[in-house]
C-alpha cells in the first residue's frame, strides 16, 4: 500500500525542500521543518481519502481525535463498525536522527486498541554518506524500541542530490 502511494506521486515538490535543507545546513542555521512534513502528509491524506474512502470500506481522518482515541494520530483508517483500524503517525527527520521518533512509538503505544499501529518517517538525506548509514540506523532504531521496521527505501533523489527515503515501522 505505502509502496504504492510513494510510486505515484511526482515528487518533484522536494527539489525546493532540498535546496532549503541544503542553505540552512551551509548557513548553520538548524534544519527546521520547513513545510517538509506538511508537504508529506498532504500527498498522504489525499492518497488515503482517494483510495480508501472513496471505496467505502474505511473512514479516513486525518489529524482528528476521535472519542475513542486519547490521542490524535495524523491518519486513521477505521471500519465503519469500528471493528478494524489502522492509525499511522507521520515524522520528517533530516538525515539519521531516529531517535526523534521515540515519542511517537510512546504515543501509539498508548492506544489500547487492538488496531495496527505504524510510524512512518520521510527522511531527507543531505549528503551520500548520511544516506549511506540510514538503513542501519533504522534498523538499530526499530531494535533498540521493538518495533518492526517493515519497509526502508529510497524513493525521491532531488535534482541537488538530496536523497529522500522512508521507513515504515510497525508499533
Amino acid at each position: 500500500m505505502l509502496s504504492k502511494f510513494f510510486t505515484s506521486q511526482d515528487w518533484s515538490d522536494l527539489n525546493g525542500v532540498a535546496r532549503i535543507a541544503l542553505s540552512k545546513k551551509t548557513e548553520g542555521r538548524g534544519s527546521r521543518d520547513f513545510g517538509f512534513e506538511c508537504l508529506v502528509q498532504i500527498k498522504l491524506a489525499s492518497y488515503f481519502l482517494e483510495n480508501f474512502e472513496s471505496s467505502g470500506e474505511f473512514k479516513v481522518y486525518v489529524g482528528e481525535r476521535l472519542g475513542r482515541l486519547k490521542i490524535k494520530p495524523d491518519l486513521t483508517l477505521v471500519k465503519p463498525d469500528w471493528s478494524e483500524g489502522t492509525l499511522l503517525e507521520l515524522k520528517t527527520i533530516t538525515d539519521n536522527n531516529f531517535s526523534w521518533l521515540k515519542g511517537d512509538v510512546k504515543k501509539l503505544r498508548r492506544v489500547n486498541l487492538p488496531w495496527d499501529k505504524f510510524l512512518l518517517s520521510v527522511n531527507c538525506y543531505l549528503s551520500p554518506r548520511a544516506f549511506e548509514k540510514s538503513s542501519m540506523s533504522a534498523e538499530y532504531f526499530a531494535e533498540r524500541e521493538a518495533v518492526g521496521l517493515l519497509l526502508f527505501k529510497p524513493f525521491y533523489k532531488s535534482d541537488c542530490g538530496v536523497t529522500f527515503s522512508y521507513a515504515l515501522f510497525k508499533v
